[in-house]
């Protein structure tokens, strides 16, 4: 079908054109359109964004997961029927769903801070929807008499028509309730904990994360586009680390001082663990050192395969640099050497200062690409450490040394023998 061509006048002219289907005599002489696509977004263009739309969508089984994550605002707003809100809750907790969406922890996080929407000022806007309402309606009655009048064609009516139902679905239908929030956050909250639990790479060996609390932390990160406290997504990166292995992952909390954090109850997820460190950090120091008695704790270990630093790097280190050469180097090179010689030690510094512990870069001597600077902040981070001391990574590089340098020749010795 050419795009702006004319429908045929007639049979005969049809049977020519070699259309799909049958002749249509209405769409005579009148100029063709492709289908729209069948999805979300074109019907939220075409119907407006109200219940009725999204409502459809969820019976119909059309509405993808990230599309339902994004526009869980959106349906809590336009007041969808509880059917349909139970159909949601109940896909947020199924692990399956959460599985299969693939979807990073931080995704159902943003999604967790969206529905924190102001109950009272909704509910303001719905008492004003009701005026608008009516004056809408009177609008479109009148628009009806002028048609019944001959003065708007039925194209032109048409038009009209749509915009008016258009308008009337996408305002609100009903009120927002407190309960339905703390159900979808909640939902959110397990939604969180599944995704890092099934959704991250799993990451091989021991770890040890040391997360910073101290209240230097306290401050926005202006990293990515989270609205949080440093100290909140230092927290959380750890805790979702955590979750991927936890019988094989250590996590430790310091400031001042250094301590062991025992998650007592398994049952608590990711947001619930959050808000108990959060607690904690009330009587946390204003300034950091870096807990080098963990450390050293930590190499009698012989299996330690990942040493994980979060914070913003501005550490008190005068401990740690008395001597001509940077003792925590000299430490890792000799685990290294007694113990795992793929070992490596991962400075997250999440406000992107562009600080390293280790006080190296790839252009120092003696440089080495087992420890490793992440500068900023962002989900990436998740999937970017399995990858760290092996297998992945050696695999790029691999690729890059064929690739880019050109493939390796073998040598090889041919002897002539005579008889």
């Amino acid at each position: 079908m050419i795009m702006g061509a004319k429908y045929p006048k007639n049979k005969e002219e049809f049977v020519k054109s070699r259309l799909d289907g049958e002749f249509d005599p209405e769409m005579a002489g009148k100029r063709m359109k492709l289908p729209s696509a069948d999805t979300w977004e074109a019907k939220s263009t075409q119907e407006g964004n109200g219940p009725d739309m999204w409502q459809s969508l969820i019976d119909a089984n059309k509405l993808p997961f990230m599309a339902m994550l994004r526009n869980l605002r959106a349906m809590l707003k336009c007041g969808i029927s509880e059917e349909h809100f139970n159909k949601i809750i109940t896909r947020l907790c199924d692990a399956r769903a959460v599985t299969s969406s693939r979807q990073l922890p931080f995704r159902f996080l943003s999604s967790y801070y969206a529905v924190g929407v102001n109950i009272r000022q909704l509910n303001k806007n719905f008492k004003s929807a009701g005026k608008r309402r009516k004056k809408l309606r009177a609008k479109f009655k009148q628009t009806k008499n002028l048609q019944n009048l001959g003065r708007l064609t039925a194209e032109q009516f048409a038009v009209e028509e749509r915009k008016y139902k258009k308008v009337l679905a996408s305002m609100p239908q009903s009120r927002i309730s407190a309960k339905r929030i703390k159900l979808i956050k909640d939902a959110l909250s397990t939604s969180v904990d599944l995704a890092a639990r099934h959704n991250l790479p799993e990451l091989e060996g021991r770890t040890i994360i040391c997360v910073d609390i101290s209240k230097a932390l306290r401050k926005p990160c202006t990293m990515g586009q989270t609205k949080r406290l440093a100290i909140e997504v230092g927290v959380l990166l750890g805790l979702m680390i955590y979750r991927v292995n936890p019988s094989k992952t250590d996590f430790w909390l310091f400031s001042s001082s250094c301590q062991k954090y025992i998650i007592r109850d398994p049952t608590k997820n990711i947001l619930e663990l959050l808000d108990d460190i959060m607690k904690m950090t009330s009587n946390a120091s204003s300034k950091s050192s870096f807990p080098y008695e963990t450390i050293n704790k930590a190499f009698h270990q012989q299996d330690l395969h990942r040493l994980i630093v979060i914070s913003d790097m501005n550490i008190c280190t005068s401990v740690l640099l008395k001597g001509a050469k940077n003792p925590l180097l000299e430490r890792l090179e000799k685990y290294r050497k007694a113990c795992v010689k793929d070992m490596v030690f991962v400075c997250i510094d999440i406000v992107g200062s562009g600080k390293s512990l280790t006080d190296q870069d790839e252009y120092s001597d003696g440089y080495n690409p087992k420890n490793v600077l992440i500068s900023g902040y962002s989900e990436s981070i998740l999937r970017f450490l399995p990858m760290l001391g092996g297998g992945q990574l050696n695999e790029i590089e691999e690729a890059d040394s064929i690739y880019l340098n050109g493939p390796r020749v073998a040598e090889s010795s041919t002897k002539k023998t005579t008889d």
